[in-house]
């Protein structure tokens, strides 16, 4: 996608990522971490990889961001009914009553 965008657009795109959990930044950053060996195979993701990309491209960046500001927490986990109303603030969705 980011590559795509640099062709429509004409200039370099930079990606963001952001991860609330810090250990997972200095895995990416080791890029391999003998507890997660198994990820490769049983989810097919390849940490050494994604650390590539991560050190070879100054374009991609993996920041850190407190969970409460994460963005993508309604997408991958289940959130009490509690915190919807600020997910849905923090996504700029507007719900009318």
């Amino acid at each position: 996608m980011q590559e795509l965008l640099e062709t429509v657009l004409g200039r370099q795109v930079e990606l963001v990522c952001y991860q609330d959990n810090s250990a997972v930044i200095q895995i990416v950053a080791a890029g391999y971490s003998p507890k997660l060996r198994h990820l490769n195979k049983t989810f097919h993701i390849n940490i050494g990889s994604i650390h590539e990309v991560f050190k070879e491209n100054d374009d991609c960046l993996l920041l850190y961001i407190k969970t409460a500001m994460q963005r993508a927490d309604p997408f991958t986990k289940l959130l009490p009914v509690a915190k919807w109303p600020e997910a849905l603030q923090q996504l700029n969705v507007q719900v009318s009553t």
